[in-house]
């Protein structure tokens, strides 16, 4: 080792002894040359080293009496910053510095500033000062520094205590990055569909070893790309970017998260200027420096907090503690600015989630008039009972296959949550009696009811059943044809969807399909996000399901061509509304690799009369037909008495049900129902056995061929 290589050594690690109490004030030193000796170095470069750490006042040369430990030692810090610092790059630099000096003040410690180091030239000037000057700890935020980090502190064991996380450190004090996913989690809480990022770190930098915001947005789906804005740190930058958002006309309210206060001046300044109102038109959400003077903004906003005097404390912490390596500070989301009840009033809550029995379930609309519908309800109930009287029956047809789920999402019914295989089993065995063949799952998840029924290694933040393993393996042993629901949403039923979430959307079908065909033996995938013709042509709604169906049957049909795809959407009559129906529905499958219709009768529901199946599903054998799908039927077996989902659907009259079959029989390859799990069962009363009963009277048994093979529990 050089003597100036030595000198540095001995240097810090005297100087560590001293500031650690190991050496106490008063400590004398041996003499140079008996010190020289047993330090294995020289005179010279011992009087060079204590020249050094005289000069920073941590030991005392008296003349005749020797060389002792200074009665005020002082632990020294320094920060260097570049020019970006003061232009927003570290926007928090101003209080970074005052919170630094006042923290060196309670520690009795002292600092060194550096500021605009941008060139090899400054970091050689920097590495000069830190030779003849030691230091405890360096706090970082140059990326030029950083870049010359190996040749600027070559021979000196300083820590470097990274202000952003740059390559190459072993330590870092940093805010967090995970903070956008919850940001815009609760633009979307509160009606937001559309949301816009702007941002001055569209990249991440050769020197960072964090993805940037827009990156992490990227890589989520949690924004559209065309919706990320990429600005340099100027207010104009920010309202430039937002008139580009909003003058596309984003469905209100639309949310703008900014990484910047700056930006965010000007992003205000565009919303006002565009006629709409903060926080009720456009949801802002904007980063902050806590204590900052732009932390208040002439309007409330959503603020993601910064808290530089934590970032400070941590700074010293880490300073006294190296193993800690690279701490990762937390954000805080202050939503005062949220308009009271915001969330509930921004956009009509299509799927309100309540429990019963500790089971989430879609609960009524908020503000339905209950009774007013119910009461309609009864009426269409008492108007089939009549009609059904008068139905002829259609010999030979009969319903062979059933709905089936881990529970209902919207009423009690049978839940099958915690059902074994011989569960399952004795299930089938009663689907077998009652000429049932086959089985479809209605989905394998709910989004809105957070639960999952199989063992994801996805979606493993919700609830999680082990329904789907044993369902299959009972299956098997029964040989019932089972077709999948995959991903179940409220997609469908929505009147907006942003392209981020349509973009999220497909991607959650793809994982949960990719996770569920490979757990048993399936026929097909069925789609569980249905929708219906709502009387008129609605492009936005026709667009979306489009891409929500031509993705999902080519996704299926790329997987196995030999899987067959299916949907079930709603059925309501339209006088006159003929020409728009098969419009509608052109729109929607059109491209799609959709094997087969199979609407819903909607009877059940009182949506439909049954004089009104035979005009209906003459045009529902029309679109089948133009889309060279096959037709099935899905009869409704229950009715509605109420809401509530612990008693809301009760079993149907046989005599209705046997109407409904003769209605669509004579233009469907397969009729299925919704659902015998329940209404055709004892679990569901007198009324549910009655349905049972006649099922198993009026259709003849399905064969059941023997198997050798086992399935192990």
């Amino acid at each position: 080792m050089s003597m100036r290589g030595k000198s540095q050594q001995l240097i810090h690690e005297i100087r560590d002894r001293i500031l650690s109490g190991e050496l106490p004030e008063n400590y004398r030193f041996e003499t140079l040359p008996k010190l020289a000796g047993s330090l294995d170095t020289t005179v010279a470069t011992l009087d060079k080293v204590f020249a050094v750490l005289q000069h920073e006042g941590l030991i005392e040369r008296i003349n005749g009496r020797g060389i002792f430990v200074s009665r005020k030692t002082q632990r020294h810090y320094v920060l260097i910053f570049d020019s970006d610092a003061e232009c927003g790059a570290f926007g928090h630099k101003a209080f970074f510095v005052q919170f630094f000096r006042e923290e060196c003040k309670k520690l009795n410690a002292r600092m060194t500033l550096f500021e605009n180091i941008d060139t090899k030239e400054d970091c050689q000037e920097v590495r000069q000062f830190l030779c003849n000057n030691p230091c405890d700890a360096i706090g970082l935020a140059s990326q030029c520094f950083s870049d010359h980090l190996s040749s600027s502190m070559r021979g000196l064991s300083i820590p470097v205590i990274g202000l952003y996380r740059y390559l190459g450190l072993t330590q870092s004090v940093t805010f967090s990055r995970n903070w956008l996913p919850e940001a815009c989690a609760e633009l979307r809480r509160n009606g937001c569909d559309s949301i816009a990022l702007i941002s001055n770190d569209i990249q991440t930098d050769p020197w960072q070893s964090e993805p940037s915001s827009s990156e992490l947005a990227r890589k989520e789906h949690l924004i559209c790309d065309d919706d990320i804005f990429n600005c340099p740190m100027q207010p104009r930058e920010g309202y430039e970017a937002a008139l580009k958002f909003l003058n596309r006309n984003p469905a209100l309210p639309c949310g703008i998260i900014s990484t910047d206060s700056v930006l965010t001046l000007g992003i205000i300044s565009a919303v006002l200027q565009k006629g709409l109102r903060v926080m009720d038109d456009v949801m802002v959400l904007s980063h902050i420096n806590k204590g900052s003077i732009l932390a208040e903004f002439p309007v409330p906003v959503l603020k993601l907090l910064h808290d530089i005097d934590l970032q400070v404390k941590a700074f010293f912490e880490s300073a006294l503690h190296p193993e800690k390596g690279h701490v990762s500070l937390p954000v805080s989301l202050d939503k005062s600015a949220l308009p009271p009840g915001s969330a509930a009033i921004r956009r009509p809550v299509l799927f309100p989630i309540g429990h019963v029995d500790g089971v989430p379930y879609f609960m009524p609309p908020p503000g339905m008039d209950e009774e007013k519908a119910l009461d309609r309800v009864q009426k269409i109930n008492a108007r089939n009972i009549l009609l059904a009287e008068k139905i002829t029956p259609v010999s030979g047809a009969s319903i062979s296959g059933s709905f089936i789920y881990a529970h209902p999402p919207d009423y009690r019914g049978r839940p099958m949550l915690k059902a074994s295989i011989e569960d399952w089993q004795e299930l089938f065995r009663t689907f077998r009696r009652m000429n049932m063949d086959t089985v479809i799952l209605q989905s394998a998840l709910w989004k809105e009811l957070n639960e999952c029924f199989y063992h994801s290694q996805v979606f493993t933040a919700m609830t999680r059943y082990e329904v789907l393993e044993n369902l299959l393996a009972a299956a098997e042993t029964l040989e019932m044809k089972v077709f999948l629901g995959g991903y179940g949403s409220g997609a469908g039923w929505r009147k907006n969807l942003s392209r981020t979430e349509l973009n999220t959307e497909l991607e959650n079908h793809r994982k949960c399909f990719e996770e569920i065909r490979r757990i048993g033996k399936i026929a097909g995938m069925y789609f569980p996000s249905e929708t219906a013709f709502p009387g008129e042509r609605d492009p936005d709604r026709e667009k979306r399901m489009n891409s929500l169906y031509c993705y999902f049957s080519g996704m299926v049909k790329d997987a196995d061509s030999s899987l067959q795809v299916m949907i079930s959407p709603a059925s309501r009559f339209y006088p006159g509304k003929q020409d728009e129906f098969q419009a509608f529905w052109k729109a929607a499958l059109s491209g799609s690799s959709v094997d087969i219709l199979m609407p819903q009768d909607s009877i059940g529901c009182a949506s439909c009369l049954l004089n009104e199946v035979p005009p209906l599903w003459k045009e529902w054998k029309k679109c089948a037909d133009a889309q060279h799908m096959e037709l099935w039927a899905n009869v409704e077996l229950f009715e509605r008495q109420g809401y509530d989902p612990r008693n809301n659907l009760v079993p149907a009259d046989p005599v209705r049900i046997q109407a409904q079959i003769a209605q669509v029989a004579p233009l469907v390859k397969k009729i299925m129902c919704w659902e015998a799990q329940y209404f055709a069962s004892d679990a569901a009363g007198r009324t549910g056995r009655k349905l049972r009963q006649w099922l198993e009277k009026n259709t003849p048994a399905a064969p059941i061929r023997k198997k050798s093979s086992r399935v192990k529990n």
